[in-house]
């Protein structure tokens, strides 16, 4: 976000400062206890198929439409499933394309769910089809869950968190050729846990207050 900020406020360059905000879950749960959360779903049952999930509400900057195109091309050569979280204004049109695309049955949308991460547990992937957005807490959740996530490279996104190939897997914005690419390397070359924590712990409660403190001088 710090080189994202300069371009906006060149002039600044002495003294602009960034810092990222807390990772804290939704309720304040510890995050192993939501993860291990029981989950009572029928797709769970069959261990030859890959599950993906995407969440947040689901309007035109989300880029959902890009996302259901890239599961339709994972699918012709992959047993996956998605799980769509999240409500928004889209949802007859993300309907309309699941049913003209024949993905009725490999789609599912939720609608709000309480606690993601229990979800994220059975995930082999968090993809995320973002034409803008800042740090995206949707983005942090997945990767304490210990999920490999792909999301789109659009302006402001979190290079932080999403290390092209290290800490996830950057793709180019509103191409579902390339989204079906990125989730596909996710499939075969998922992130290692320890990097996944790696990428997390500028996020944790500790090291924001700890930062707030430095520039402070307190």
């Amino acid at each position: 976000m710090h080189s994202d900020s300069l371009t906006l406020w060149p002039q600044e360059t002495e003294w602009l400062r960034t810092i990222t905000h807390c990772a804290t879950l939704r309720f304040y749960l510890p995050d192993r206890v939501k993860v291990t959360e029981p989950l009572y779903h029928s797709w769970l049952n069959d261990p030859t198929v890959r599950i993906f999930v995407a969440s947040g509400q689901r309007g035109l900057f989300k880029g959902v439409l890009d996302l259901i195109n890239a599961v339709y091309t994972v699918f012709q050569k992959h047993p996956i499933w998605m799980l769509i979280f999240g409500v928004g204004p889209q949802r007859k049109e993300l309907k309309a394309l699941i049913d003209r695309l024949g993905l009725t049955e490999i789609i599912k949308i939720q609608g709000h769910v309480v606690n993601p991460l229990k979800y994220f547990a059975y995930d082999r992937a968090f993809v995320l089809s973002l034409l803008f957005e800042g740090i995206p807490n949707v983005l942090m959740e997945p990767t304490r869950a210990d999920c490999t996530h792909v999301t789109t490279a659009c302006p402001t996104s979190p290079r932080e968190i999403r290390e092209s190939g290290r800490h996830g897997y950057r793709v180019l914005v509103q191409d579902p050729k390339a989204l079906a690419t990125g989730t596909k390397s996710a499939l075969r070359n998922p992130v290692s846990v320890e990097v996944l924590e790696e990428a997390i712990k500028p996020f944790h409660d500790e090291a924001v207050v700890a930062e707030h403190s430095r520039l402070l001088g307190i």
